[in-house]
């Protein structure tokens, strides 16, 4: 119920939330997916029900399938109201997954999420940082390399801007 609950983009899923939580739910449950009610929320965009489970104490750092974090997966796709919701919980913009070793910014480039990748850089993303073992680059791939290779220009304009220090 509360994998459901944290699915809806509805008005009334955040009171929902706290119900089910109040009553015992677990924020710790997964589906078959291995997804959690925070990355429900988070993949729905629905802000309100991200923050009511972060209220909650659910962990904006947990890590799913593959080891990408909930805000790696929101960053691409492009779920900017729930990716501040995070952000403010102090989820960590530099941690990595377990494919790639890819940041919520490479995330982002790689899917085109331009404005995304604004917030990220904004939020102390490192666009320097390499993964280690993307197909593409033998030496791995900055967040700008991903959204080049992707052919996602918007994106590589944004993480291009920032490193050369212009307002973004």
């Amino acid at each position: 119920p509360l994998l459901v609950a944290s699915s809806m983009d509805h008005a009334c899923a955040p009171a929902i939330i706290h119900i089910l939580i109040n009553a015992d739910a677990s924020l710790d449950a997964v589906d078959r997916h291995d997804q959690s009610a925070l990355l429900a929320a988070a993949l729905r965009g629905t802000p309100a029900s991200v923050q009511a489970l972060l209220d909650h104490k659910a962990d904006p750092n947990t890590k799913g399938s593959g080891g990408a974090t909930v805000l790696m997966q929101a960053s691409g796709k492009g779920r900017y109201s729930a990716l501040q919701v995070l952000l403010d919980a102090k989820a960590s913009v530099d941690l990595t997954d377990g494919i790639f070793n890819s940041t919520a910014l490479h995330f982002a480039a790689r899917r085109g999420c331009a404005r995304t990748a604004a917030v990220l850089l904004m939020n102390h993303a490192d666009p320097h940082a390499r993964n280690s073992t993307d197909p593409h680059c033998s030496q791995g791939a900055t967040a700008w390399d991903l959204a080049v290779l992707e052919n996602n220009q918007a994106a590589a304009d944004v993480i291009q801007k920032f490193m050369n220090g212009t307002a973004i």
